[in-house]
């Protein structure tokens, strides 16, 4: 969302014309709950859930928190991209999902297979055991 933001700062800073066209064309019409939708997961929902300490030492309230940016992450790439495609609306379809489905398989498959030639675990570190019982 960092990144998103100064790239729009620095647009509107500058206030050249060729490139407000890129936020215009997606904060209008039925792009703008889409934007909205983007704030939400990338941002605020993140923010606030880890702005306490219990938010971050849960795991599992963590675990959540990343599936919500991943599908923000999702999202905003739609939103990046799609808007000159399209006529006007959103459209989400089988190829957005195919896509999504794809790029999770190759990436459990290559996690999957990395796993597999190497031990996640240090074997000869000398601090091993010593990290696996500390507490904070």
């Amino acid at each position: 969302m960092y990144i998103w933001f100064s790239q729009y700062m620095l647009i509107w800073y500058a206030n050249i014309p060729e490139e407000t066209t890129y936020f215009l064309s997606r904060l209008a019409g039925f792009w703008e709950p889409v934007f909205y939708l983007n704030f939400l997961l990338n941002w605020a929902i993140p923010f606030f859930v880890l702005l306490s300490v219990r938010g971050k030492s849960s795991p599992n309230l963590i675990l959540k928190a990343c599936w919500v940016i991943l599908v923000g992450r999702w999202i905003d790439l739609y939103w990046m991209v799609m808007p000159p495609f399209t006529e006007g609306s959103p459209v989400f379809g089988i190829w957005e999902v195919g896509i999504a489905i794809g790029a999770a398989a190759i990436f459990f498959l290559a996690l999957f297979k990395a796993l597999a030639t190497a031990s996640p675990v240090p074997l000869r570190d000398p601090l091993l055991q010593k990290s696996l019982h500390y507490h904070n």
